[in-house]
């Protein structure tokens, strides 16, 4: 809770839970959930085989890629932030995106599930 300095996680099973991170994220599960929560991390890297992730920021973040094979996506930026060049993939399931977009914007957003 509320580490400053880069943080790198993997797990083969097991969820991975932050909270109040400000320095870069590298989290990876085999099996299980990635939860962030009042992150201030500008780049965040999540994956999982088999699992969600959820993720809320205090601060905008830059750069956010997440896969997962199995799972259901949600990222919340703060309010008013943006605007993020989004690239979304989905094996089944439906993506909505509800931020501000711009295809030439520095700050991204790139998420693909199963």
């Amino acid at each position: 809770m509320g580490v400053t300095g880069n943080e790198s996680l993997d797990t083969g099973d097991g969820s991975i839970t932050l909270e109040g991170v400000s320095g870069d994220v590298s989290a990876h599960t085999g099996s299980g959930g990635i939860r962030g929560t009042q992150l201030r991390s500008a780049s965040v890297q999540a994956s999982t085989g088999d699992g969600g992730v959820h993720v809320d920021w205090l601060r905008a973040p830059t750069a956010v890629v997440v896969t997962t094979g199995s799972g259901g996506v949600t990222l919340v930026v703060p309010s008013g932030s943006g605007p993020y060049r989004v690239a979304t993939h989905s094996g089944s399931g439906g993506v909505q995106v509800v931020v501000s977009t711009d295809p030439r914007a520095p700050p991204s957003i790139d998420v693909q599930t199963g």
